[in-house]
C-alpha cells in the first residue's frame, strides 16, 4: 500500500520563504514567489488512479490469498497429527509460517484464535460429560414398567372385547381390529396353527427403551428411575399388532420406515422382473402402508416431546437443588481449563520465543550481521541482536500470560456452560448448544461490534467469522463420511485420516472467506475506497490551506518592507531634484535596492562607453 507520503504535498513554512526571500529585490521577489510551489501540480486524476491501484494492490491476488493458505492448511493436517501433540498447545504450520513473516518488533504479541481446535476441545469436554450407565443389555427390566403397559392397555379397552389398532391402516382407509393374546378369536387361531399375531394387541413404546436409554442416559442429571418414569407414560405408548411389533423390534419408527422403503422397493424390483415368489409376494402384502407409517411418525414426534420435556423438567429441578451437582460441574470445568491453560501456555511462548530469534536470524543471513546497527562490530552486533530479542520477550511476556489467563478464564465458562446444557436432552440441548459451540464466535462478534470500523466492515466482518466457525463445524460430518474412504490407502491412510479433518476445515474455511471477499456483499471495498479518496484530499487540501497561509504571510511582509523602503528612496531622491542636488548617488541606491546593473557610475564610466560604441541607443 502506498505510504502517506507518496500523497503529500511539499510543505513550506513562512520562515522558510522568508529566507527564499531576503535579499532578493522587489523585481526578482515576484519571480521567486511565482516558482514556489503553493500547491502539488499533480492532476486530481492521476491521484485517482493511484489511490485505485494502491487499492488493487492491497487485494492480495490468487496465490496470496487462496493457494498459499490452502497449501498451509494441509501443512497443518500433516503436522497436527495426534501423536505430534503440536495441535494442542495451539501451534499450527499456517500459524508458525504468518506471524513470522508478519513479525515486527513494533507489534505487540497476540494469541490467535483456533476454531477447529476450540470445537476439538469442546467435544473431548463433552465426552467427559457422558454418564456411563454402562450396556443396555440387562437394563430393560430396569427402565420398563409392565405395570403402566397394563394399565394404558386396560384404559383403552375397557369392557370392550376389541380395539382399533392406533397405527395401523389399509389401503382402503380402515383400521385393524386388535383382540387380547387370550381372547377367542386369536385363541381359534392359535388351535388351528394359523398365526394370530396380525389381530393381537401389543402396547408398543413409540421411542424404544433402547434408543432412550442411550440417547438421554448419558445425562449425568438423569437416573434410571427418571428415565424409567418418562418413557413409561401414555404419550409413549400406542397399541398396534404384534405382527407388526415384531417386525419394527428395536428400530425407532424412523429407521423402520427406512428399512420398510429398502425392502419394498427391492421386493417391487423382483416384481417387475417376474422373479417374485409366493413367500415374498406375502412379505410385500404384509409391509405396512404409507398412511400406516406416517401415524407412526407423528405419534412418535410426540412422544418424544413429551418425554424430553419431563426429563428437561427433572434436568431443571435438580440444578436448583442439588448443590453438589454444581461444584461437581465447576469443578470438571476447572480441570479442563487449567489443562488447556497449561497447553496452551506451552504454545504461545514457544511462538514468543520463536519470533524475535527467527527474525534476528533470517535478517543476519539476508543483510549482514551489521544491518540496522549502530555498530562495526560483529560480535557486538550479535550480542545487541540477542539483547533485542531477549527484550522483546520479556516485555510481551506479561501481556501473552495475561491473554492466557483470559482465555482460560473465557474457556471456564465456556466448559460450565456446556456442561449444564449436557444435562438436557433432546431438541433443547441441540438448541443450546449453539451458545456453547459458537461461544467464541459470539465473543469475537461483540468485540467486532463495539470496534471503531463502520456498519458495512462490522457486518462484513461478523459474517466472515460466523461463516469460517460454521464450517469448521460442518467440517466435522464431511470428515466423518470421507474418514473411511482415506482409510482404505495404503501406507499411509491410517496417519492420514488423523490428519483429513485439520485440512478440510482449513481448506473450507479459506474458501469461504475468499468467496466472500470476492463477493463483497456489504460493499466494503468501495466504502474503503471512497474512504481512502477521501483521507488523500482532505490531506492535500489542508496542506494547500498551510502551504497558502504561509505564502500569504512571507510575502505580504516583504512587500510591505519593499514599500517602506522603496518609499524613503524616492522620497529622498525628490528632495535631490527640488534642491538642485546631485541625485547620482539616490539613483545608485535605487538601482541597488532594485539589483539593477548600472553599466554607468561616473564621467569616466560615461566616456569610456562613447569610445566603445559609435552609437548610443537609450531604451
Amino acid at each position: 500500500m502506498a505510504s502517506k507520503q507518496d500523497f503529500e504535498i511539499k510543505s513550506l513554512s513562512s520562515t522558510e520563504l522568508v529566507e527564499r526571500l531576503e535579499g532578493c529585490s522587489p523585481l526578482q521577489a515576484s519571480k521567486v514567489l511565482l516558482d514556489v510551489e503553493l500547491h502539488d501540480q499533480r492532476d486530481s486524476l492521476e491521484v485517482l488512479q493511484t489511490i485505485e491501484e494502491e487499492m488493487a494492490d492491497s487485494q492480495a491476488g490468487i496465490g496470496e490469498s487462496l493457494v498459499k493458505p490452502i497449501l498451509l492448511n494441509v501443512c497443518d493436517g500433516l503436522v497436527s497429527h495426534p501423536k505430534l501433540k503440536l495441535s494442542k498447545k495451539g501451534l499450527t504450520a499456517s500459524r508458525l509460517v504468518n506471524e513470522l513473516q508478519s513479525f515486527s518488533y513494533d507489534a505487540s504479541a497476540s494469541m490467535v484464535a483456533d476454531h477447529r481446535l476450540d470445537k476439538q476441545r469442546l467435544d473431548e469436554h463433552t465426552r467427559k460429560q457422558r454418564d456411563d450407565k454402562g450396556p443396555y443389555k440387562g437394563k430393560r427390566k430396569i427402565v420398563e414398567d409392565t405395570d403402566k403397559l397394563d394399565d394404558y392397555l386396560d384404559s383403552r379397552i375397557k369392557n370392550n372385547r376389541r380395539i382399533e389398532s392406533e397405527l395401523e391402516v389399509n389401503e382402503q382407509g380402515q383400521k385393524r381390529y386388535l383382540y387380547r393374546r387370550s381372547d377367542a378369536i386369536n385363541q381359534a387361531k392359535k388351535e388351528q396353527g394359523v398365526n394370530y399375531s396380525k389381530s393381537e394387541i401389543n402396547v408398543d413404546h413409540q421411542v424404544p427403551l433402547k434408543h432412550a436409554f442411550e440417547e438421554y442416559g448419558q445425562s449425568k442429571a438423569i437416573s434410571l428411575d427418571d428415565l424409567k418414569t418418562a418413557l413409561n407414560q401414555d404419550a409413549n405408548f400406542k397399541n398396534i399388532s404384534g405382527k407388526l411389533n415384531t417386525s419394527k423390534g428395536e428400530k425407532s419408527w424412523s429407521e423402520y420406515q427406512q428399512w420398510v422403503e429398502n425392502k419394498r422397493g427391492r421386493l417391487e424390483r423382483k416384481q417387475r422382473a417376474g422373479t417374485l415368489s409366493k413367500s415374498e409376494q406375502q412379505e410385500l402384502n404384509d409391509l405396512p402402508t404409507q398412511k400406516t407409517l406416517d401415524n407412526a411418525l407423528e405419534a412418535e414426534k410426540t412422544a418424544k416431546e413429551a418425554i424430553e420435556s419431563d426429563l428437561n423438567k427433572v434436568v431443571a429441578n435438580k440444578l436448583k437443588t442439588d448443590r453438589n451437582m454444581g461444584k461437581k460441574l465447576a469443578k470438571e470445568a476447572y480441570g479442563q481449563a487449567k489443562d488447556e491453560l497449561e497447553e496452551k501456555g506451552i504454545g504461545e511462548l514457544i511462538i514468543l520465543i520463536i519470533k524475535p530469534i527467527f527474525f534476528e536470524l533470517r535478517d543476519t543471513f539476508q543483510y549482514g550481521v551489521l544491518h540496522g546497527l549502530e555498530t562495526d562490530s560483529k560480535l557486538d552486533a550479535i550480542g545487541i541482536r540477542f539483547k533485542r530479542a531477549y527484550r522483546y520477550i520479556m516485555a510481551n511476556l506479561k501481556h501473552v500470560g495475561f491473554d492466557v489467563i483470559k482465555d482460560a478464564l473465557k474457556n471456564f465458562v465456556k466448559y460450565l456452560i456446556n456442561a449444564v446444557i449436557n444435562l438436557f436432552v433432546g431438541m433443547l440441548k441441540r438448541a443450546l448448544k449453539i451458545i456453547s459451540e459458537g461461544f467464541n464466535a459470539i465473543i469475537q462478534a461483540i468485540k467486532i461490534l463495539f470496534s471503531d470500523s463502520t456498519p458495512a466492515q462490522k457486518a462484513d466482518a461478523i459474517t466472515k467469522l460466523l461463516a469460517t466457525t460454521v464450517v469448521t463445524y460442518v467440517s466435522f460430518t464431511f470428515e466423518q463420511v470421507i474418514s473411511p474412504y482415506v482409510d482404505m490407502i495404503p501406507v499411509v491412510g491410517e496417519h492420514l485420516k488423523e490428519a483429513t479433518g485439520i485440512m478440510v476445515s482449513g481448506i473450507g474455511s479459506t474458501l469461504v472467506v475468499w468467496l466472500l471477499d470476492q463477493a463483497d456483499i456489504f460493499s466494503t471495498k468501495a466504502e474503503l475506497r471512497t474512504k481512502r479518496v477521501k483521507e488523500v484530499f482532505e490531506m492535500r487540501i489542508q496542506q494547500i490551506k498551510d502551504n497558502t497561509d504561509a505564502f500569504e504571510q512571507a510575502s505580504i511582509a516583504k512587500l510591505a518592507r519593499d514599500k517602506l523602503q522603496f518609499r524613503s528612496l524616492t522620497e529622498h531622491l525628490s528632495r535631490a531634484i527640488d534642491g538642485d542636488s546631485n541625485v547620482n548617488s539616490d539613483v545608485e541606491a535605487i538601482a541597488d535596492f532594485m539589483k539593477v546593473d548600472l553599466k554607468i557610475r561616473s564621467s569616466d564610466d560615461f566616456m569610456a562607453l562613447l569610445e566603445n560604441n559609435n552609437t548610443l541607443e537609450i531604451a
